[in-house]
């Protein structure tokens, strides 16, 4: 039998061992990167001969490096557009999306400068605070040469870009470019808005392509857009064949060239459009008729995002404010009631 002592020295000798080998594997697992303790500047650094396998040999240098895509990032977007002037010193379908908007402060709105305009001039949302709402929480930019505006809330930009060095970097961030864009503070909204109409030399989609960062700048960015305008049904030919032309209907407040163009423009195929997610437009007429152009249209240029529309009918739509609650921090919520007429 052995005695206390001896099992206590083959004990301490089994555990040398272990502790030996242990040592012996995490020494062959060290890093090879050394830090140099004589020099602070090199602290972290690597020795030459110790970089061999971190530095890429000559003929690797020329080759293209590894690039691994941005996460994707989403940004929301709220279009209301007017080109024809239908809506003009009058509070309708568009002046009341507007107004919504505002109240819900979710997303940014690219309108034409007249909705603004109606807005602002109605007596009621003057009465019920929404104006001072829009004074005190959004950010305005007009486009240099055409009658569009982009309307920022701040709760969106603070969200958002809150990392943001400077205020073109905060509106880039969100996905809009400066280059066509003056900021309107709300003491030259009487000289920026008695010019909301008449005509521009700038095309609306033109003009709407110049407020947007391209993919060639913003890869990773997606757009969530909520679309909504004037929709007219296309006429038939005045013959015996009675066929539909295309080119008379008017979708969301576009032609259906220029419905064709912003279709394009989002469908992200080249580095000078962007690429929406998903799209949800709201227009009279936009169903029957309309809506099989349209289906054809997004086949034809193989649409890469999903496209939702209010309405199956070749019918009207419209918005009933008066039967929205409302649940924000200006109690509105008390009467459930808006009106603008």
């Amino acid at each position: 039998m052995l005695s206390l002592k001896k099992i206590q020295i083959r004990y301490w000798f089994a555990m040398g061992l272990v502790v030996a080998v242990l040592l012996g594997t995490l020494n062959a697992m060290e890093p090879k990167i050394r830090i140099d303790d004589s020099s602070p500047e090199t602290v972290g650094s690597a020795s030459s001969e110790d970089m061999s396998d971190i530095i890429p040999s000559p003929e690797a240098a020329h080759s293209t490096p590894t690039r691994f895509p941005a996460p994707t990032e989403y940004r929301d977007l709220i279009l209301l557009l007017d080109p024809l002037q239908e809506e003009v010193d009058h509070m309708g379908f568009l002046s009341t999306h507007l107004a919504l908007g505002i109240v819900e402060t979710a997303a940014p709105i690219i309108t034409s400068t007249h909705i603004v305009r109606n807005f602002l001039m109605n007596s009621h949302a003057q009465k019920n605070g929404m104006v001072g709402l829009l004074q005190s929480g959004w950010h305005f930019f007009k486009h240099k040469n055409a009658h569009l505006m982009l309307l920022l809330p701040d709760a969106y930009l603070r969200r958002i870009a809150r990392d943001a060095r400077s205020g073109a970097d905060a509106l880039s961030i969100c996905g809009f470019s400066t280059a066509h864009l003056n900021q309107v503070l709300p003491k030259d909204w009487p000289l920026v808005l008695s010019s909301a109409t008449g005509k521009t030399s700038l095309p609306c989609i033109d003009a709407l392509k110049d407020m947007f960062i391209k993919k060639a700048d913003a890869p990773s960015l997606r757009w969530n857009i909520y679309f909504a305008g004037h929709g007219v049904a296309a006429t038939r030919k005045k013959d015996a064949t009675l066929t539909l032309l295309p080119g008379t209907a008017q979708i969301a407040g576009l032609n259906f060239m220029e419905f064709y163009q912003l279709m394009s423009f989002l469908n992200g195929k080249t580095d000078d459009d962007i690429q929406a997610s998903f799209l949800a437009y709201t227009t009279c007429f936009g169903g029957g008729t309309n809506q099989q152009f349209i289906n054809n249209l997004l086949h034809e240029i193989d649409t890469s995002f999903i496209v939702a529309s209010q309405g199956i009918n070749d019918t009207s739509v419209w918005i009933m404010p008066n039967n929205i609650a409302f649940t924000n921090r200006l109690g509105w919520h008390t009467t459930g009631k808006l009106s603008f007429s």
